[in-house]
């Protein structure tokens, strides 16, 4: 992985973003990876979005682990699930899911935050509601081919 980092890094005209999201997620612990998401989701979302996608298909699982299995602050809820469908519908349409079991988690991830949406759709004024775009979410994840 080591090698892929620097093959990047070493090639990038923008080497910042990807440089900030090799200290957080390279060779870290889910348990680091996860409290660098609860302390700035959005900053953890913009480094997954300037990954390529090899590193994207590589670390995106801890966003969802982050999703499903970390408790949120209620506060920071709407903004968790904001930057997740985002960032999701953002790679899909660029097509850079390429791994069939990273799929079937961001699946997951969607019909778990529609379970719970009660709990992640509270600032609809700011995030829009995230019901719709969950739905519209589901349908493209769905359709997605690897």
């Amino acid at each position: 992985m080591e090698d892929i980092w620097k093959q990047y890094l070493d090639s990038s005209d923008d080497c910042v973003d990807l440089l900030s999201a090799k200290r957080v997620f390279f060779n870290k612990e889910n348990t680091e990876i996860h409290k660098a998401f609860s302390l700035n989701v959005i900053e953890r979302t913009d480094e997954l979005r300037f990954m390529p996608p090899i590193l994207f298909n590589y670390y995106f699982h801890f966003f969802i682990e982050f999703i499903m299995f970390i408790e949120h602050d209620d506060f920071f809820k709407s903004e968790i699930a904001d930057s997740f469908i985002a960032l999701l519908n953002q790679k899909l349409d660029e097509s850079a899911i390429n791994d069939l079991a990273l799929l079937k988690s961001c699946v997951a991830a969607v019909d778990f935050l529609g379970a719970n949406i009660d709990s992640y759709n509270t600032d609809v004024d700011i995030y829009g509601d995230l019901e719709t775009r969950l739905n519209h979410l589901n349908s493209k994840l769905r359709s997605y081919r690897v």
